[in-house]
């Protein structure tokens, strides 16, 4: 069967093998997905953040799966244009990454990346409890992404960009604030 074929087939189907057919090719896409998939962005900026090399277990693909669009909708809501570009998004992604890291430091707990994962929901309270009232007047979008901006304009701020341990990368950003502003 070819493709065509396999098109022409599909509005036939009922709901249920349509569900089957959809499964499918979610299974079959996830296994060959490259790394430069937005999934693996938020994952690679989990590992820059910690200064590891380490491939995305199932484990962790399926938490970051089910919790990355809660994540993304805040970042929609709050920072206007933080996908703009490959490189804007990276940088963001780390910076945001390093802030929850120093919390979870913070607070006593160990951050790996499943850690850090299962703990995205809180990005929000974290971002808040860092920059207290930036989210509801608007000046966390000013002050994160005019300066991620300028820095990928000027070419930096993609990669590791050769950051010493525990910085976020080539975005000319600290780890993140280490108290409340």
């Amino acid at each position: 069967m070819n493709k065509s074929q396999i098109l022409e087939a599909l509005p036939k189907l009922s709901q249920a093998d349509l569900a089957a057919v959809h499964a499918m090719a979610g299974h079959l896409l996830s296994a060959t997905m490259p790394t430069s998939a937005p999934d693996s962005l938020t994952y690679d900026a989990i590992v820059v953040t910690l200064n590891l090399t380490a491939h995305m277990a199932p484990n962790a693909a399926r938490a970051l799966a089910s919790r990355q669009p809660v994540l993304f909708k805040f970042f929609d809501e709050y920072f206007p244009g933080w996908n703009k570009s490959k490189i804007v998004q990276t940088a963001f992604l780390q910076y945001m990454m390093g802030i929850l890291r120093n919390n979870l430091i913070k607070v006593g707990v160990r951050p790996t990346p499943l850690i850090m994962i299962k703990h995205l929901h809180r990005v929000p309270e974290v971002f808040e409890d860092s920059f207290p009232g930036y989210l509801n007047c608007g000046i966390a979008t000013a002050l994160i992404l005019e300066r991620l901006s300028k820095c990928s304009s000027s070419g930096k701020g993609s990669g590791n960009g050769g950051a010493r341990k525990g910085t976020t990368g080539g975005a000319s950003l600290s780890n993140g604030p280490t108290a409340k502003s």
